[in-house]
């Protein structure tokens, strides 16, 4: 396992999309001694699947799984997640934005207690502010998979097949393995998520958050 070495680990069918990601991360600010490494994965049918090929290729400790369509506005995004890592080894990743408790429907959004913020572009720009993060960190039960930033290895859950409740799932099994989820403090957005017209398929939505509780329905207590 190499401790100095960050990779970028990122699905693509759109490459417009992965280009501007790209961009936005060869331009943040790297600490002396680090480097960085990108894993664009093509193709993709399973995220789950793809994600594990890409943990077992990278020898890089940190990891980084990003959407085509995030790109990382704060340039000291490295050296903020470090610092959070390195304050706690029992954290185990971290996102910008989740959810104290996962409510009963499984959708972390719908939960009463949600921390992070991020800047979503569909058809017009947004800026989505839940609580303020007062400390260094709050300690969540999940995040959204729009970024979600690891320093251990534990295998996704191939069960949940497609793009869907993949993050949550991973949640689960780091807690399981007695490791925090994260939100850090952010005094500005770090990303922007830019979604453009792109619709949810609904069915196939639901269809997998009906996986997902079969198969963690326990956990959500």
């Amino acid at each position: 396992m190499n401790e100095r070495t960050i990779a970028f680990i990122c699905c693509v069918n759109n490459e417009k999309h992965y280009s501007e990601c790209k961009n936005h991360i060869d331009r943040l600010y790297v600490p002396a001694g680090f480097q960085i490494e990108h894993f664009p994965l093509y193709h993709c049918e399973n995220i789950t699947v793809e994600y594990n090929k890409a943990m077992k290729s990278s020898k890089a400790k940190y990891k980084v799984y990003i959407h085509q369509d995030c790109f990382i506005l704060n340039r000291t995004f490295i050296p903020n997640f470090l610092k959070v890592f390195l304050n706690n080894e029992q954290i185990g990743m971290l996102g910008i934005a989740g959810v104290k408790q996962l409510p009963p429907t499984g959708i972390w959004w719908e939960g009463k207690e949600r921390f992070g913020k991020v800047i979503e572009y569909r058809q017009y720009y947004s800026y989505l502010c839940f609580q303020e993060v007062k400390s260094l960190y709050e300690n969540v039960h999940a995040i959204d998979g729009v970024i979600m930033v690891t320093q251990y290895d534990i295998k996704w859950d191939e069960h949940i097949k497609g793009f869907h409740f993949y993050d949550t799932s991973q949640c689960i099994n780091f807690i399981n393995q007695g490791l925090n989820i994260v939100i850090p403090r952010q005094p500005l957005p770090w990303t922007l998520h830019y979604i453009g017209k792109r619709e949810t398929d609904n069915h196939e939505f639901h269809r997998l958050r009906k996986k997902f509780l079969h198969l963690y329905r326990n956990n959500l207590k």
